[in-house]
């Protein structure tokens, strides 16, 4: 068996130009993520953040816009000046909890909540209709 030197590895880089490319970092558009978890919360990060991914237990401060699925806003934290404090797993909104999953400090993430994890039948009077679907747009 021959051995390969390591001279004859850069004659061969230098005279193919296809090989030429090997190494060179390469443009590439990266989607942002986005998925559905099993009972039909849609997410979607526009910004995906930094540090260690949120899980169940865990303290959130978020920032939030909330809105009808036709886009009539209900709720914004913007409107009382204070972001929303609450540990996931224990969320207000139901589809919080599986859809803040996985998201990171400083990322901005959309999330359309069916009905059953929103609000529900009951919805909230003079805001959400019963059986309102939901769609959060957090940060």
């Amino acid at each position: 068996m021959q051995r390969i030197t390591p001279l004859l590895v850069l004659a061969l880089l230098t005279l193919c130009p296809a090989c030429r490319l090997i190494g060179k970092p390469k443009a590439v558009q990266v989607e942002p993520p986005q998925g559905t978890t099993l009972s039909g919360v849609a997410w979607r990060d526009s910004l995906v953040g930094s540090g260690e991914p949120a899980r169940a237990g865990d303290q959130l401060t978020i920032e939030y816009v909330a809105s009808l699925r036709d886009g009539t806003k209900v709720d914004a934290t913007a409107d009382r000046g204070l972001p929303f404090v609450f540990r996931l797993g224990m969320a207000p909104v139901r589809g919080w909890n599986e859809g803040l999953v996985g998201m990171r400090a400083g990322g901005r993430r959309r999330l359309e909540i069916p009905p059953e994890l929103a609000y529900g039948s009951r919805g909230i009077p003079d805001l959400v209709p019963p059986d309102a679907g939901m769609v959060f747009e957090v940060e």
